[in-house]
């Protein structure tokens, strides 16, 4: 009977510390890096640049709905060129990083018929309105707009060497990406 209850007992003392040895471990933590959250970062296809010029929702409520772990108000989209996006952390959200997203629009890029010239050299400084003097000094034709909405979509610095323009006119849409150095 003695040795039946040690056999007991040690089994008992065995098994329930083995049991809470592989229950233990640290508690699994979420990323906030958005390039460990985002999975799709290819949008689809869109009708015509209005929808990602004039109304940004349109591309932004698409990413948000094929990224479902994303909530509204956690991340910034600011518009690249006429085929891309990042994606940033909103100034009060717990996320970390960029990320690029693609998508196509079915309208052709009027724009670019009258931006050929998208280095603009060297400029004193990033403001909006140097930038598109100096756009307009460098690409004359774009006086030919027919009812131009030029302008500068993202006054950020997510990169310091490059801008967005846009036009917002129902003409002639489209979106064109810039460089310079500011000196």
């Amino acid at each position: 009977m003695k040795k039946i209850l040690s056999i007991l007992g040690s089994t008992l003392l065995v098994v329930p510390g083995t049991t809470s040895t592989i229950s233990c471990g640290p508690p699994k933590k979420d990323s906030n890096k958005l390039e460990d959250i985002i999975k799709v970062t290819d949008l689809g296809e869109f009708d015509s640049f209005l929808d990602i010029t004039i109304s940004k929702s349109t591309l932004y409520d698409r990413f948000v709905e094929l990224n479902n772990k994303i909530e509204p108000g956690d991340v910034l989209l600011y518009l690249f060129d006429d085929s891309s996006a990042y994606i940033v952390p909103d100034i009060f959200s717990n996320k970390t990083g960029r990320v690029k997203i693609t998508f196509t629009v079915k309208q052709e890029n009027s724009l670019k018929s009258f931006i050929t010239q998208t280095d603009l050299g060297t400029i004193e400084n990033k403001k909006s309105e140097t930038i598109i003097n100096k756009l307009k000094e460098l690409n004359p034709q774009i006086d030919e707009l027919e009812y131009p909405s030029i302008r500068v979509d993202n006054t950020f610095d997510l990169f310091e060497d490059s801008q967005t323009i846009s036009n917002r006119g129902f003409e002639q849409p489209g979106v064109v990406s810039v460089t310079f150095k500011v000196g």
